[in-house]
């Protein structure tokens, strides 16, 4: 996909010193080889087989319209079965089928109180929401971790649906209130592990890539493991499928910075 160490690129945070593909807390002139990064985490992906998580397959189809040339995975054998029988993985199948509907019971009673947030959000469409629905989302994200990735999804999703032109002021109070927040949890953060790796690919997501710093991604690239693959958290021994593919989603948003933002939702 590249074969140059090309994208060296200069700071986008004021103030800051660090670039794109170099070494902090190491030695200032070591780089990191970014292709290199991504094709290894390409060909562990390719290479799980049925081990590989099924949110992997939603991001699949997510990164598919995002950037080319991006693999197809191997069907693990139950995939049809998962489609149908897991409630959640139900849900969400909006995101690789336009025509999926459920009813607002489903989304009411679905998951946990982060899923019926985003839900409301991935199906406003069809079950409009109130203008109310912005502060839950803004309350829920401040329980931080997985609540604050979703929030900023969740505000994304409205967008996605045309539910977010109705309150546009409101709704860029919230979204800078969670994207704030999305950066002090990031810069907080000791060990990336899979909800913070999730933070830095929705920032890039919802169209915050100025938010995004450099020693971040330097981060994500430098917890890698040996096997290409990524840990869900520190305690690990084995590496992550649906970690590995959200960083490797970082790494493809930081190296492909022209990329179009992209609906989360297929057309009908």
């Amino acid at each position: 996909m590249f074969n140059c160490l090309c994208f060296l690129l200069p700071s986008i945070v004021e103030g800051n010193s660090f670039e794109f593909g170099k070494k902090y807390n190491q030695s200032d002139d070591s780089e990191i080889d970014f292709p290199q990064a991504i094709e290894r985490a390409k060909e562990h992906l390719l290479g799980q087989g049925d081990k590989l998580h099924f949110h992997v397959y939603m991001l699949e189809e997510y990164l598919s319209r995002r950037f080319s040339a991006f693999p197809e995975f191997e069907k693990r054998e139950d995939h049809n079965d998962l489609l149908e029988s897991v409630d959640q993985i139900r849900y969400f199948r909006r995101l690789i089928d336009g025509q999926i509907q459920i009813t607002s019971e489903e989304i009411q009673t679905a998951g946990s109180s982060i899923d019926r947030v985003t839900l409301r959000a991935l199906y406003c469409d069809q079950f409009p929401v109130e203008k109310k629905f912005l502060y839950e989302i803004s309350a829920v994200s401040k329980k931080s971790g997985y609540y604050l990735t979703h929030a900023l999804w969740a505000l994304e999703l409205l967008k996605d649906n045309g539910c977010a032109d109705q309150w546009p002021q409101d709704f860029k109070k919230i979204e800078r209130e969670v994207t704030t927040a999305m950066v002090t949890y990031i810069d907080n953060a000791g060990f990336y592990r899979d909800e913070v790796i999730e933070a830095i690919a929705f920032l890039y997501s919802s169209g915050h890539s100025k938010l995004v710093k450099p020693e971040w991604v330097n981060q994500v690239a430098f917890s890698q493991a040996k096997n290409g693959g990524w840990y869900r958290v520190s305690t690990n021994k084995e590496t992550n499928s649906k970690t590995t593919m959200l960083a490797l989603w970082v790494l493809l948003e930081a190296t492909n910075p022209d990329a179009a933002r992209t609906s989360w939702i297929i057309a009908k």
